[in-house]
């Protein structure tokens, strides 16, 4: 029994080496920098998911303005006011409604949303409603897209006749995002 005490008492003041102790340091080095560098890669690409997010939310938004104002055009005009239409600009022409929500005079009152682009420093789309004076539908301007960065949305607008005589709108929202890290 007293063998084993002294085989005991001997292992347990054995100390590490120089050598053991800088490989064990250097192993610790190169597994902590490993976790920072997940840490770091994990965070980039939850900020890159929670842009391409936003992006495609603000997508959505335009693409189903877009939708509901065409659906309800009674028309497309190729000038009103100081817009234009072409490429990036489109006119409709929105019968004027009453306080009910009833349409006026589909005949004489209209109100005009126009889409078009603003090229501050980030462009961006701009959502213009304006009103007829017997419409009960109110005036606005509204940025759509202020999420995104670069260049946000470029409406690409093409109108032509079909078969019967209708207009077909085809619209193209292009998205650019700049990611940085």
């Amino acid at each position: 029994m007293t063998g084993n005490l002294r085989l005991l008492a001997g292992s347990c003041c054995r100390a590490f080496t120089v050598m053991e102790v800088m490989i064990a340091g250097s192993l610790g080095l190169i597994v902590a920098a490993g976790s920072g560098y997940v840490t770091i890669y994990v965070m980039q690409a939850t900020t890159k998911a929670h842009h391409l997010n936003q992006t495609a939310k603000e997508a959505r938004l335009v693409s189903d303005l877009l939708a509901r104002d065409i659906r309800g055009a009674a028309g497309l005009e190729a000038s009103f006011g100081s817009y234009t239409a072409g490429t990036d600009t489109l006119n409709l022409r929105i019968p004027s409604i009453d306080g009910n929500e009833d349409v006026i005079d589909p005949e004489n009152n209209f109100d005009r949303i126009v889409y078009h682009p603003d090229g501050g420093q980030m462009p961006v789309m701009v959502r213009v409603v304006i009103a007829d004076a017997s419409s009960s539908r109110g005036s606005e301007t509204k940025v759509i897209g202020n999420l995104m960065t670069g260049k946000s949305f470029e409406g690409t607008f093409a109108s032509m006749p079909d078969a019967l005589g209708a207009y077909v709108i085809h619209y193209q929202l292009s998205v650019t995002t700049t990611f940085r890290g």
